[in-house]
């Protein structure tokens, strides 16, 4: 640790994290394992990792079939502890996934969009970009420390 640049927290200024105290010092970079990374996480709180299509490099195979896709899209946003939860699965979209097997790309369409939606209704800020090879879609996700989410 050199200069009180620390990646968890800095006792001097705890409220900081490093790459905080980076931007302070106007590199725009943080060493990570011998390197310096460029910080670009532009505030987020969590980031979200989202494969693409084989066709691009990917991993998923768009024209793959999806068993029983209503179930498994029940399983990501229905919580047996939040009966409002229910109520995500009458969103636009999910009719799609009614009737018996759907392609991947539909699958993932389905459910992204949705993912969203239920993002932007907790007042939460979403971004993305996508990787460097192009083979996946990063979501930056914040809290608006001035919202009401």
């Amino acid at each position: 640790v050199k200069d009180g640049v620390r990646l968890l927290r800095n006792m001097e200024e705890p409220e900081k994290v490093g790459h905080e105290l980076h931007k302070e010092r106007g590199s725009g970079f943080l060493p990570l394992l011998g390197q310096n990374v460029v910080i670009d996480e532009d505030g987020a709180t969590y980031v979200m990792v989202l494969p693409r299509d084989v066709s691009v490099g990917g991993v998923i195979d768009s024209e793959a079939e999806i068993a029983d896709p209503y179930e498994k899209a029940k399983k990501i946003f229905v919580r047996d502890l939040n009966a409002a939860s229910q109520m995500s699965m009458d969103w636009e979209g999910f009719d799609e996934l009614k009737n018996g097997p759907v392609s991947a790309g539909v699958y993932h369409t389905v459910v992204r969009n949705a993912m969203l939606k239920v993002l932007a209704n907790a007042g939460l800020q979403v971004d993305s970009f996508h990787s460097i090879d192009d083979d996946e879609i990063f979501l930056k996700i914040r809290v608006d420390p001035q919202g009401e989410a």
